[in-house]
């Protein structure tokens, strides 16, 4: 439990690892998501590096895509 207060601390006393563990906590919610069935109108996952890239694309807002998801 200690373990836990201390990353906790370090985490709270840098603003940049709360930044740095925001983006990657919302890029892999991301992620997952879009490697679901339901993310693709086949009903097939897209795979975890293509979904890994939609999500970072849409994350740092360059709206790239590897593949189209749902037409």
């Amino acid at each position: 439990m200690k373990k836990i207060f201390k990353i906790f601390y370090k985490i709270k006393k840098n603003p940049y690892l709360i930044f740095l563990y925001g983006f990657a906590t919302i890029i892999l919610t991301g992620t997952i998501l879009l490697t679901l069935p339901a993310a693709s109108n086949d009903g097939k996952s897209v795979g975890f590096i293509n979904a890994l890239f939609t999500a970072t694309s849409a994350v740092c807002v360059t709206g790239m895509r590897a593949n189209s998801f749902y037409q």
